[in-house]
């Protein structure tokens, strides 16, 4: 969004995301109070007929036996749905006539929408917000940073996040344990939205700001960056600290949190390398040789600064979902837009 002006908060200050909450507010109420509960059509969903088919028809025979076992039963019709599953085959209608599903997310003037339906409702929901913010907000969409994708072909980008969608025809191990001699791998279909770091574009502006290069194979190799290497020592594992940390508390939340090692291990050995080039050292392994793995630097026999390096990058984001909008705090006894 966009809105043409000679003044206003800097962009990247503080107070800029809640200034944009409290303006974009009267947006909330709209998509929360008009939109969603328009689309939002929950109970939509039949069981395709040949799914139904699959699963449950059995032969007359093993029907009349496995009657007297339930567990059975569940189990065989449980193998039926996995098997049905990776034939990439929907198990529910998915054209069915009035099923949606709409979520709405915002931080700051970033907005995504998610659904589930047609092309025609997407295109439906846009034209309705669009019309929303000219007419009461005075603000237009930015159309180049706006597309409309379909996540089953194409990957949306979100606050730096790339958002993929696998669809109910995907399957991965959950666990495996071996009982005598047979090794039971257990599977769950993936329905939800898959977060994922954009590790190509965190190497890409490694090598932008002069932490890395291209080599002659075109694969990113650290180098040392040369403004910082003219820095007091602590400056330059405090820096490189500072990076990392940053990079590995922000995407916290993705799924495959551990491909996030590239990037570290990229600004790792490039702070060994500075360090190696202010002291005159041939190597990145000159350079851990002299100050330890984690880069040490003592001063008068006190270590002031090392380079921090995370113990583990598995996937800890934690949020509560289901937490109301408003709370218990009441804001306006009327809504800010007017039907």
């Amino acid at each position: 969004m966009q809105y043409n002006t000679e003044g206003g908060v800097p962009r990247g200050s503080i107070i800029s995301p809640l200034c944009a909450n409290i303006f974009l507010h009267p947006l909330d109420c709209y998509v929360e109070d008009v939109l969603i509960p328009k689309y939002n059509v929950r109970g939509m969903y039949p069981a395709s007929a040949e799914y139904y088919n699959n699963r449950l028809n059995l032969d007359i025979k093993y029907k009349a036996v496995l009657e007297d076992y339930p567990q059975l039963w569940q189990a065989m019709t449980n193998i039926k749905h996995f098997r049905w599953i990776g034939t990439n085959k929907p198990s529910h209608e998915p054209d069915h006539e009035g099923a949606a599903r709409l979520k709405y997310l915002r931080y700051a003037d970033e907005v995504m929408l998610g659904i589930i339906g047609s092309k025609e409702e997407a295109l439906n929901i846009r034209k309705a917000v669009q019309k929303f913010l000219q007419q009461k907000l005075k603000l237009e969409i930015n159309e180049q940073r706006s597309p409309l994708i379909n996540a089953k072909s194409e990957i949306a980008k979100y606050l730096g996040t790339l958002v993929t969608y696998y669809g109910t025809g995907s399957v991965k191990p959950r666990s495996t344990d071996e009982v005598s001699d047979v090794k039971r791998v257990r599977l769950r279909s993936i329905t939800r939205p898959q977060l994922i770091a954009p590790i190509k574009d965190l190497l890409t502006k490694a090598v932008e700001r002069g932490y890395g290069k291209l080599n002659a194979k075109g694969l990113i190799r650290a180098t040392f960056h040369q403004r910082l290497a003219a820095s007091e020592d602590e400056q330059i594992v405090t820096h490189f600290s500072s990076v990392i940390r940053g990079i590995v508390n922000y995407y916290s939340f993705v799924n495959k949190r551990s491909s996030l090692w590239k990037v570290v291990s990229i600004y790792r050995k490039s702070c060994a390398l500075t360090l190696a080039r202010k002291h005159s050292l041939r190597s990145a392994e000159a350079a851990f040789h002299k100050f330890g793995p984690n880069l040490r630097i003592i001063k008068k026999g006190k270590e002031v600064a090392s380079l921090y390096h995370p113990n583990s990058l598995k996937t800890i984001g934690k949020y509560n979902i289901k937490a109301s909008r408003f709370n218990d705090v009441t804001i306006l006894e009327e809504p800010y837009y007017k039907g």
